[in-house]
């Protein structure tokens, strides 16, 4: 309780000074969760956009579906933060308007880990946005800033037995 009660303050303060900073951990977020909660609960502090969202507490946390983000967006994770994909889909990440032909603006990512697990986006009609390769995709997006960014294992075999050809991060 008197954890939340500091993250409160921090938060409040910090909005009095114009900046909207979310700990995704009060949703939930947590490297005991299920890749499906985690999703939900990242998502849940990124919707909107306008806002940092920070991860600070280390550890492994799964991920089995694409997050998107919205314009005015910094997702930055503290040190031993690793995100780990923890099953086959098309993107960690995205922006929202990547399959909507909108547009976005003003994205940042700084000091993820992305630890794939070698795990590809599945080939052919599965695939929510053909073209689109990238584990990280941005399509039609001004002003992205990416800094610290490792994509760690992320392997060239896909569930076929043929070349993936996924990228890391893909800007189309």
């Amino acid at each position: 309780m008197r954890i939340l009660s500091i993250a409160c303050v921090v938060l409040v303060s910090l909005e009095a000074r114009g900046e909207t900073v979310v700990d995704p951990a009060l949703y939930g977020f947590s490297p005991k969760a299920t890749p499906a909660e985690n999703v939900a609960a990242l998502q849940k502090a990124l919707n909107g956009g306008n806002r940092t969202v920070r991860i600070g507490r280390g550890g492994v946390y799964a991920l089995n579906d694409t997050i998107y983000l919205d314009d005015n967006t910094v997702l930055e994770c503290g040190e031993g933060v690793i995100l780990e994909k923890a099953s086959s889909y098309s993107h960690v990440f995205a922006n929202r308007g990547i399959y909507s032909y909108g547009s976005n603006q003003c994205i940042t990512l700084k000091n993820i880990e992305l630890r794939t697990c070698s795990r590809g986006a599945p080939d052919g009609p599965e695939s929510n946005a053909p073209g689109t390769r990238g584990h990280v995709a941005f399509v039609r997006v001004k002003d992205v800033t990416i800094s610290g960014f490792r994509c760690v294992d992320y392997g060239n075999v896909s569930q076929k037995g043929g070349v993936n050809n996924q990228y890391c991060i893909q800007f189309s």
